[in-house]
Protein backbone atom coordinates (compact mmCIF):
# COMPACT_ATOMS: atom_id res chain seq x y z
CA UNK A 1 0.00 0.00 0.00
CA UNK A 2 1.16 3.57 -1.27
CA UNK A 3 1.33 6.16 2.02
CA UNK A 4 0.71 9.12 -0.75
CA UNK A 5 -2.11 11.05 -0.60
CA UNK A 6 -2.77 11.89 -3.98
CA UNK A 7 -5.25 10.65 -5.68
CA UNK A 8 -4.08 8.20 -8.21
CA UNK A 9 -4.14 10.59 -11.44
CA UNK A 10 -2.03 12.73 -9.58
CA UNK A 11 0.51 10.19 -8.70
CA UNK A 12 1.13 9.09 -12.04
CA UNK A 13 1.01 12.20 -13.76
CA UNK A 14 4.09 13.35 -11.50
CA UNK A 15 5.95 10.04 -11.04
CA UNK A 16 9.80 10.88 -11.47
CA UNK A 17 10.13 8.02 -14.19
CA UNK A 18 6.74 9.35 -15.97
CA UNK A 19 8.45 12.70 -16.16
CA UNK A 20 11.94 11.76 -17.13
CA UNK A 21 9.71 9.90 -20.26
CA UNK A 22 8.39 12.82 -20.70
CA UNK A 23 11.27 14.72 -21.11
CA UNK A 24 13.27 12.16 -22.62
CA UNK A 25 10.42 12.07 -25.59
CA UNK A 26 10.58 15.85 -25.78
CA UNK A 27 14.24 16.21 -26.40
CA UNK A 28 14.72 13.63 -28.78
CA UNK A 29 12.08 14.91 -30.76
CA UNK A 30 13.80 18.53 -31.03
CA UNK A 31 17.23 17.16 -30.94
CA UNK A 32 17.48 13.91 -32.83
CA UNK A 33 14.45 12.63 -35.62
CA UNK A 34 10.51 14.36 -34.84
CA UNK A 35 9.28 11.16 -35.00
CA UNK A 36 10.72 10.21 -31.45
CA UNK A 37 8.53 12.25 -29.41
CA UNK A 38 5.16 10.81 -30.63
CA UNK A 39 6.97 7.27 -29.57
CA UNK A 40 8.38 8.54 -26.68
CA UNK A 41 4.71 9.88 -25.64
CA UNK A 42 3.15 6.72 -26.26
CA UNK A 43 5.56 4.95 -23.74
CA UNK A 44 4.56 7.55 -21.65
CA UNK A 45 0.77 7.36 -22.19
CA UNK A 46 1.45 3.54 -20.84
CA UNK A 47 3.44 3.89 -18.03
CA UNK A 48 1.05 6.72 -16.81
CA UNK A 49 -1.88 4.12 -17.30
CA UNK A 50 0.22 1.37 -15.10
CA UNK A 51 0.56 3.08 -12.29
CA UNK A 52 -2.51 4.72 -12.57
CA UNK A 53 -4.24 1.78 -13.05
CA UNK A 54 -2.47 -0.17 -10.11
CA UNK A 55 -5.05 -2.19 -7.62
CA UNK A 56 -3.25 -0.85 -4.76
CA UNK A 57 -3.05 2.50 -5.17
CA UNK A 58 -6.65 2.39 -6.16
CA UNK A 59 -7.57 0.97 -2.82
CA UNK A 60 -5.26 2.96 -0.89
CA UNK A 61 -6.81 6.29 -2.29
CA UNK A 62 -9.91 4.82 -1.27
CA UNK A 63 -9.08 4.32 2.29
CA UNK A 64 -7.46 7.53 2.78
CA UNK A 65 -10.10 9.44 1.21
CA UNK A 66 -13.29 8.13 3.29
CA UNK A 67 -13.87 10.55 6.18
CA UNK A 68 -13.63 10.11 9.76
CA UNK A 69 -17.35 8.20 11.25
CA UNK A 70 -18.68 9.38 14.77
CA UNK A 71 -16.85 7.56 17.60
CA UNK A 72 -19.70 5.20 17.78
CA UNK A 73 -19.32 3.56 14.58
CA UNK A 74 -15.24 4.71 13.83
CA UNK A 75 -13.73 1.96 15.46
CA UNK A 76 -15.76 -0.57 14.14
CA UNK A 77 -15.65 0.24 10.57
CA UNK A 78 -12.34 0.31 10.93
CA UNK A 79 -12.16 -3.51 11.70
CA UNK A 80 -14.32 -4.00 8.50
CA UNK A 81 -12.21 -1.83 6.54
CA UNK A 82 -8.94 -3.78 8.09
CA UNK A 83 -10.24 -7.13 6.70
CA UNK A 84 -10.86 -5.52 2.95
CA UNK A 85 -7.09 -4.42 3.16
CA UNK A 86 -6.00 -7.76 4.83
CA UNK A 87 -7.54 -9.86 1.87
CA UNK A 88 -5.99 -7.58 -0.81
CA UNK A 89 -2.56 -8.04 0.68
CA UNK A 90 -3.14 -11.92 0.73
CA UNK A 91 -3.99 -12.05 -2.86
CA UNK A 92 -1.50 -9.84 -3.99
CA UNK A 93 1.20 -12.41 -2.96
CA UNK A 94 -0.85 -15.43 -3.98
CA UNK A 95 -0.77 -17.06 -7.38
CA UNK A 96 -2.28 -15.25 -10.34
CA UNK A 97 -4.86 -18.29 -11.37
CA UNK A 98 -5.46 -18.36 -7.32
CA UNK A 99 -5.67 -14.46 -7.58
CA UNK A 100 -8.14 -14.73 -10.48
CA UNK A 101 -10.50 -17.50 -9.26
CA UNK A 102 -11.21 -15.65 -6.21
CA UNK A 103 -11.86 -12.63 -7.69
CA UNK A 104 -15.47 -13.15 -7.30
CA UNK A 105 -15.09 -12.99 -3.57
CA UNK A 106 -12.99 -10.26 -3.64
CA UNK A 107 -15.45 -7.86 -5.90
CA UNK A 108 -18.12 -8.75 -3.37
CA UNK A 109 -16.01 -8.11 -0.07
CA UNK A 110 -14.91 -4.60 -2.28
CA UNK A 111 -18.59 -3.80 -2.79
CA UNK A 112 -20.18 -4.61 0.24
CA UNK A 113 -17.44 -2.29 2.22
CA UNK A 114 -17.97 0.48 0.09
CA UNK A 115 -22.05 0.09 1.05
CA UNK A 116 -21.05 -0.65 4.37
CA UNK A 117 -19.07 3.10 4.88
CA UNK A 118 -22.01 5.20 3.13
CA UNK A 119 -24.85 4.06 5.61
CA UNK A 120 -21.99 4.23 8.13
CA UNK A 121 -21.51 8.17 7.35
CA UNK A 122 -25.40 8.42 7.32
CA UNK A 123 -25.84 7.16 10.75
CA UNK A 124 -23.10 8.94 11.90
CA UNK A 125 -25.13 12.24 10.74
CA UNK A 126 -27.74 10.46 12.56
CA UNK A 127 -25.99 10.15 15.81
CA UNK A 128 -24.36 13.12 15.80
CA UNK A 129 -27.78 14.86 15.41
CA UNK A 130 -28.48 12.49 18.48
CA UNK A 131 -26.45 13.34 20.71
CA UNK A 132 -26.27 17.37 19.99
CA UNK A 133 -30.11 17.16 20.63
CA UNK A 134 -29.70 15.81 24.05
CA UNK A 135 -27.20 17.70 25.29
CA UNK A 136 -28.86 21.06 24.05
CA UNK A 137 -32.44 20.15 25.25
CA UNK A 138 -33.30 16.48 26.58
CA UNK A 139 -37.05 16.93 26.75
CA UNK A 140 -37.53 13.75 29.14
CA UNK A 141 -36.81 16.13 32.39
CA UNK A 142 -38.80 18.89 31.34
CA UNK A 143 -42.05 16.23 30.49
CA UNK A 144 -41.72 14.90 33.88
CA UNK A 145 -41.76 18.29 35.87
CA UNK A 146 -45.06 18.99 33.02
CA UNK A 147 -46.56 16.21 34.21
CA UNK A 148 -46.05 17.09 37.99
CA UNK A 149 -47.70 20.24 37.11
CA UNK A 150 -50.46 18.87 35.48
CA UNK A 151 -51.12 16.59 38.66
CA UNK A 152 -50.61 19.65 41.06
CA UNK A 153 -52.79 22.17 39.11
CA UNK A 154 -56.81 22.56 39.38
CA UNK A 155 -57.02 24.89 37.19
CA UNK A 156 -58.56 23.78 34.14
CA UNK A 157 -57.16 26.03 31.58
CA UNK A 158 -54.25 25.54 33.05
CA UNK A 159 -53.92 21.98 32.91
CA UNK A 160 -55.31 21.88 29.32
CA UNK A 161 -52.49 24.02 27.84
CA UNK A 162 -49.99 21.69 29.96
CA UNK A 163 -51.45 18.20 28.56
CA UNK A 164 -50.49 20.06 24.82
CA UNK A 165 -47.30 20.62 25.97
CA UNK A 166 -46.72 17.18 27.62
CA UNK A 167 -48.16 15.74 24.25
CA UNK A 168 -45.55 17.23 22.38
CA UNK A 169 -42.53 16.69 24.47
CA UNK A 170 -44.11 12.63 24.60
CA UNK A 171 -43.78 12.70 20.97
CA UNK A 172 -40.20 14.65 20.91
CA UNK A 173 -39.51 11.75 23.23
CA UNK A 174 -40.98 8.39 21.10
CA UNK A 175 -38.46 10.20 18.49
CA UNK A 176 -35.37 10.28 20.06
CA UNK A 177 -35.76 6.81 21.68
CA UNK A 178 -36.23 5.82 18.53
CA UNK A 179 -33.59 6.95 16.52
CA UNK A 180 -31.50 5.99 20.14
CA UNK A 181 -32.89 2.07 18.87
CA UNK A 182 -32.07 1.79 15.18
CA UNK A 183 -28.40 3.15 16.22
CA UNK A 184 -28.02 0.45 18.37
CA UNK A 185 -29.38 -2.29 16.33
CA UNK A 186 -27.35 -0.57 13.29
CA UNK A 187 -24.32 -0.76 15.64
CA UNK A 188 -24.84 -4.75 16.67
CA UNK A 189 -25.11 -5.36 13.28
CA UNK A 190 -22.04 -3.71 11.85
CA UNK A 191 -19.95 -5.59 14.93
CA UNK A 192 -21.75 -9.01 13.40
CA UNK A 193 -20.67 -7.98 10.16
CA UNK A 194 -16.83 -7.30 10.86
CA UNK A 195 -17.10 -10.85 12.95
CA UNK A 196 -18.57 -11.97 9.52
CA UNK A 197 -15.96 -10.93 7.36
CA UNK A 198 -13.22 -12.32 10.23
CA UNK A 199 -14.87 -15.90 9.27
CA UNK A 200 -14.37 -14.97 5.44
CA UNK A 201 -11.27 -13.92 5.55
CA UNK A 202 -10.25 -17.54 7.01
CA UNK A 203 -12.24 -19.23 4.59
CA UNK A 204 -10.29 -17.39 1.51
CA UNK A 205 -7.00 -18.58 3.27
CA UNK A 206 -8.27 -22.03 3.40
CA UNK A 207 -9.40 -21.52 -0.51
CA UNK A 208 -6.05 -20.16 -1.17
CA UNK A 209 -4.33 -24.03 -0.45
CA UNK A 210 -6.10 -25.47 -3.00
CA UNK A 211 -5.82 -25.26 -7.00
CA UNK A 212 -7.71 -22.71 -9.24
CA UNK A 213 -10.43 -25.23 -10.75
CA UNK A 214 -10.45 -26.33 -7.15
CA UNK A 215 -11.85 -22.97 -5.86
CA UNK A 216 -14.24 -21.75 -8.54
CA UNK A 217 -15.84 -26.22 -7.90
CA UNK A 218 -16.43 -24.47 -4.42
CA UNK A 219 -17.98 -21.16 -5.51
CA UNK A 220 -20.41 -22.62 -8.44
CA UNK A 221 -21.91 -25.14 -5.48
CA UNK A 222 -23.50 -21.92 -4.66
CA UNK A 223 -24.20 -19.64 -7.73
CA UNK A 224 -25.55 -16.49 -5.62
CA UNK A 225 -23.91 -17.49 -2.15
CA UNK A 226 -20.49 -18.21 -0.49
CA UNK A 227 -21.98 -20.38 2.15
CA UNK A 228 -19.40 -20.84 5.42
CA UNK A 229 -19.12 -23.74 7.55
CA UNK A 230 -20.17 -21.29 10.59
CA UNK A 231 -23.82 -21.09 8.95
CA UNK A 232 -23.40 -17.16 7.95
CA UNK A 233 -22.85 -15.99 3.97
CA UNK A 234 -21.20 -14.00 2.22
CA UNK A 235 -23.75 -13.04 -1.36
CA UNK A 236 -21.24 -12.48 -4.32
CA UNK A 237 -23.36 -9.57 -5.19
CA UNK A 238 -22.04 -7.76 -2.12
CA UNK A 239 -24.87 -8.64 0.21
CA UNK A 240 -24.72 -9.93 3.70
CA UNK A 241 -26.64 -13.24 4.93
CA UNK A 242 -27.07 -15.22 7.65
CA UNK A 243 -28.66 -14.25 10.87
CA UNK A 244 -25.37 -11.92 12.06
CA UNK A 245 -26.11 -9.54 9.03
CA UNK A 246 -30.04 -9.76 8.72
CA UNK A 247 -32.40 -6.77 9.39
CA UNK A 248 -35.35 -7.22 11.56
CA UNK A 249 -38.67 -6.80 10.34
CA UNK A 250 -39.62 -3.13 9.98
CA UNK A 251 -43.53 -2.11 10.89
CA UNK A 252 -45.27 0.26 10.98
CA UNK A 253 -49.30 -0.96 11.51
CA UNK A 254 -50.91 -2.84 8.48
CA UNK A 255 -49.21 -0.10 6.25
CA UNK A 256 -45.95 -1.88 5.90
CA UNK A 257 -44.81 -5.30 6.96
CA UNK A 258 -41.34 -6.51 5.05
CA UNK A 259 -37.94 -7.60 5.40
CA UNK A 260 -34.82 -5.99 4.00
CA UNK A 261 -31.47 -6.39 4.44
CA UNK A 262 -29.54 -3.93 6.79
CA UNK A 263 -27.03 -2.90 4.01
CA UNK A 264 -29.22 -2.66 0.85
CA UNK A 265 -30.13 0.13 -0.93
CA UNK A 266 -33.35 0.89 0.81
CA UNK A 267 -32.24 0.76 4.75
CA UNK A 268 -32.08 4.43 4.94
CA UNK A 269 -35.51 4.66 3.40
CA UNK A 270 -37.01 1.68 5.80
CA UNK A 271 -35.12 3.05 8.77
CA UNK A 272 -36.77 6.92 8.21
CA UNK A 273 -39.61 5.38 6.98
CA UNK A 274 -40.04 3.38 11.04
CA UNK A 275 -38.53 5.96 13.17
CA UNK A 276 -41.71 8.72 12.09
Amino acid sequence: MYGSQRSPFLTALLNPGNLAMLAVSAAAGLCAAWWLFPLGLLCWLVMFLIIYRDPALTLNNIVETRETLSQRFQPRFERIEKAQISLFNSLTSAKPGVRQALQPAQSAINKLVDQTYGICQSMSGLDNHLSITRSNHDPQPELDQTNQRIAATSDAALKQELQATAQSLEAQVANLQSISSLLDRFEAQLTGLSSTLDGVLTDIARLQTMEPQSIRAELNRHPSTWARPGGSRLDLDGKPGGNECTQAVFEKGSERNRRRNCLSAGFMEDCLYWQR
